[in-house]
């Protein structure tokens, strides 16, 4: 399984990737929209290419996880899209990521910092 992390935290990258690891996915960290978008946005991937799992900060750096998760929706297919897990991570609560960065209720949500044990349970492992 494959998964793409997406937070300009180096180390929550780092601690992140270990859980999923753990769990048999093969991650791949990203530290910015930019770096996600050069790397596999710009071209076409195939099935065998793409995440099952999404992992997007809100907030990275200077730019915000919904652009890059609409970004994602923009340059795959809805059949890919479909395949795919999107849970947003952010320091701020539920209802304070609800109100600065559109999260909606039915969005998966972890608030930083999260144990092994959280993203375990809400990914069903």
């Amino acid at each position: 399984m494959k998964a793409w992390i997406i937070d300009d935290d180096k180390i929550v990258c780092t601690l992140v990737n270990a859980m999923l690891k753990s769990k048999g996915f093969d991650a791949e960290i990203f530290n910015s929209q930019k770096e996600l978008v050069d790397a596999k946005l710009k071209t076409e991937n195939s099935a065998e290419d793409l995440p099952s799992l999404v992992l997007i900060d809100l907030q990275l750096g200077e730019d915000y996880g919904k652009e890059v998760y609409k970004e994602i929706l923009t340059a795959l297919t809805t059949e890919s899209i479909n395949k795919i897990k999107f849970v947003f991570m952010s320091s701020n609560s539920r209802e304070e990521s609800e109100q600065f960065h559109n999260l909606k209720e039915e969005d998966f949500f972890l608030q930083k910092p999260f144990k092994s044990a959280d993203l375990i349970e809400l990914l069903g492992l």
